[in-house]
Order: structure tokens, then sequence, then C-alpha cells
């Protein structure tokens, strides 16, 4: 009995480099900035679960260490579980209209307070470009494989929508009939901003921030602690 949970131990192990092994072989270095992108650039990959798994625990002990850093009303947090139920912005909302309030969110035409800031970038090309700041947190819990390509797709699909009106108004034409160099400056100014599994309210356990020590006026702290 012994030798046969030695083995099934063994055989977990070995499975585990190998998955390992294999997806450093396609994605490259393990680091957040890898592996993001290469779900950005294969919304269908058969590692999506393996690879949003290692990110969660890659974020995880960012949190920890910069515990302190939020991004406010830039995030906009898009949840999705098991039952391919979906929340956007902590509203629930059908994926039939995702995109169209995906696009909203991120440009911000009314300039919400909720909803995230803008930027000024000076581009060589472009003059001074005023863009949203927004970045989309996809985070899931027991999420359905196809169910989340899926929604990377969307949201991708609305950052595209962001790329094709503003081709519009520069170029007059849709963006799928840009030249490939007028795509890159674009796509370059306009690109892809997706995080996976940045945060885990349901399991992350992140350490308090330090308390700020507060002194009343005129009272000195010796009085204040009486």
């Amino acid at each position: 009995m012994r030798h046969i949970f030695y083995i099934l131990i063994f055989l977990l192990t070995t499975t585990n480099n190998v998955n390992s092994q294999s997806i450093r072989k396609v994605v490259g270095k393990k680091s957040i900035e890898n592996y993001q992108k290469y779900l950005i650039e294969n919304p269908s990959s058969p590692l999506i679960l393996t690879i949003t798994d290692s990110l969660r625990q890659m974020w995880d002990r960012q949190n920890i260490k910069n515990y302190h850093c939020f991004c406010y009303c830039n995030c906009i947090e898009l949840f999705v579980n098991l039952k391919s139920e979906i929340r956007l912005e902590n509203k629930e909302i059908d994926i039939s209209d995702l995109k169209d309030s995906l696009v909203y969110a991120i440009d911000n035409p009314d300039n919400r307070q909720s909803l995230p800031e803008k930027e000024v970038i000076k581009s060589a090309y472009f003059g001074e470009f005023v863009r949203s700041k927004g970045i989309v947190d996809i985070i899931t819990k027991d999420a359905n494989q196809e169910f989340y390509s899926e929604i990377i797709k969307i949201v991708e699909s609305a950052f595209i929508e962001i790329r094709n009106n503003w081709a519009r108004y520069f170029f007059d034409k849709d963006y799928i009939y840009l030249d490939k160099q007028l795509k890159v400056k674009l796509d370059k100014l306009l690109p892809f901003k997706i995080r996976f599994e940045r945060y885990m309210p349901w399991n992350l356990r992140l350490p308090y921030p330090p308390e700020e020590k507060y002194e009343l006026k005129g009272i000195p702290d010796s009085e204040e602690n009486e």
C-alpha cells in the first residue's frame, strides 16, 4: 500500500513538472507580463485554466508585497463564475450587453467619477492624444474554460471597437481597412489593457495597511492616551 502511495505522489509530481515545462515552452519565461500577453494573443488556448491558476499565485505574491497599491476607478472589474454569470462593476450583466458596456466603461465619454480617468499621451504621429486609463480586470471563480475564452474575446472586441472609432476619426475609414503600419501605430496608442486574476477577494489574504496615527490639535499624545 505504501508503495502505491509513493508511486501516486511520483506521478503527480512528474505530471506537474511536465505541465510546467510545456507551458514554459509555449509561453516562455514565467512572469505576469508574459502569461497575460499570451492569453491576450491566444484567448482560445487549451492552457487557459492552467495559466490563470499560475497568474493567481503570481498576483497574490505581488499583492502581498504591494498591498497598499490601488488603481481606484481605473480598474474595471469583470467577475465570472462557474454558472457563466457575469458582473461588471458589481452589476449583473447579460453577455449580449457586455461589449457595449465595456466600451462605455473604458472610454467614459460622460467623465463619470466612478469610471476611468483620462490621460494625455504625446505621440510623434498623432500629436497630443487623450485616452482612457481604464484596465479591464477579468476575475473568475471556477469558470468554464470555453466561457472564459469567450469573455476574453469580448473584452478584446471592446478595445477593437475603440480603435475602430479612432480610425474613423483620424482616417475616415474602419480600422480593418488601415494599412499595417497605421494599425501598428494605433495599436501602440490604444493597447489591450487586460489583466487576469489580479484580485481574489474570496481567497486572497492580504495584511492590513499600517494604521495612521491622528494627532488632535492642541492635545499632547500623553493626554490622548489618558
